[in-house]
C-alpha cells in the first residue's frame, strides 16, 4: 500500500513539475518571410552599432544617421544584385540608398557593388542606414519606373547585426498586423409609402369599379 502511494505522490509531482516548466517556456516565435522581386527576405534589423565595413566609401564614411538597417533576403537562383537597385522607404515615403552589400557572412566592403548570377541557397544582405526604425518599411526597386509595390515589413531591433547563417530558413521577419474586416454592409431601407399615396391608390382602384358598375347597368337598361 505504502508502495502505491508513493507512486502516485512522485507521478503528481512529476506532473506539477512539467506543467511549471510548460508555463515558464516561452512562446514560440512565428517564423516568417516575405516575397519580392528578388527573392524572399527572411530578416530586417536594425542596429544603433555601425558594422564593419572593409574599404569604405565616402559616403559610408559620411553617414550621419543613427541607425544601421539589413536586410538580409534569399535569392531567386541566376539573379543579380547591384547596389544601386533598392532603396529603403519609410512610413512617409522618404528613401534611403543602400549603401553596401554581401554575400553570404561575407563582411561588408566598399570595394564590392554588385553580384551576378547569385547563388539560390546563399542569403545575400543589403545595407541602408536611416534616421528612426520605428514604424514601417519598404524596399523599393529603382532600376526604372514600375507600378508594382514591394510589401511593407518592421525592423528588429538588435544589439549587433546577425549573421545570414543565423536566420532559420523560413525566416524571422516581423510583418504589420493585418488591417481589420471591413464592417458588413448595412440592408438598405425601403422608403416608407406615405399616407396620400395609399388612399390615392385606394381611390383610383374604387373609381375603376365604380366605372365598370355604371357601364353595366347601362347596358342593362338598353
Amino acid at each position: 500500500m505504502k508502495n502505491i502511494l508513493a507512486a502516485i505522490f512522485m507521478g503528481t509531482v512529476a506532473l506539477i513539475v512539467s506543467g511549471q516548466e510548460q508555463a515558464a517556456a516561452p512562446a514560440p516565435v512565428k517564423k516568417t518571410s516575405l516575397f519580392f522581386r528578388y527573392g524572399r527576405i527572411i530578416a530586417a534589423e536594425a542596429c544603433s552599432t555601425k558594422p564593419e565595413i572593409k574599404d569604405p566609401t565616402r559616403t559610408m564614411r559620411e553617414s550621419r544617421n543613427s541607425h544601421y538597417v539589413q536586410i538580409i533576403f534569399q535569392p531567386d537562383k541566376g539573379r543579380s544584385l547591384s547596389i544601386h537597385d533598392f532603396a529603403l522607404a519609410d512610413s512617409s515615403g522618404k528613401e534611403y540608398d543602400c549603401i553596401a552589400v554581401a554575400e553570404g557572412d561575407k563582411p561588408y566592403s566598399g570595394i564590392t557593388w554588385n553580384f551576378r548570377d547569385m547563388d539560390g541557397t546563399l542569403p545575400h544582405r543589403l545595407l541602408f542606414a536611416v534616421p528612426s526604425a520605428e514604424g514601417e518599411f519598404t524596399l523599393v526597386f529603382k532600376l526604372f519606373p514600375t507600378k508594382i509595390k514591394e510589401k511593407t515589413f518592421k525592423l528588429k531591433s538588435v544589439s549587433k547585426l546577425s549573421l545570414s547563417g543565423e536566420i532559420p530558413d523560413k525566416g524571422q521577419l516581423l510583418l504589420p498586423e493585418p488591417p481589420p474586416p471591413p464592417p458588413p454592409p448595412k440592408a438598405e431601407e425601403k422608403p416608407e409609402e406615405k399616407s396620400g399615396d395609399k388612399d390615392a391608390d385606394k381611390s383610383g382602384k374604387d373609381d375603376g369599379g365604380n366605372k365598370e358598375g355604371n357601364e353595366g347597368n347601362k347596358e342593362g337598361m338598353e
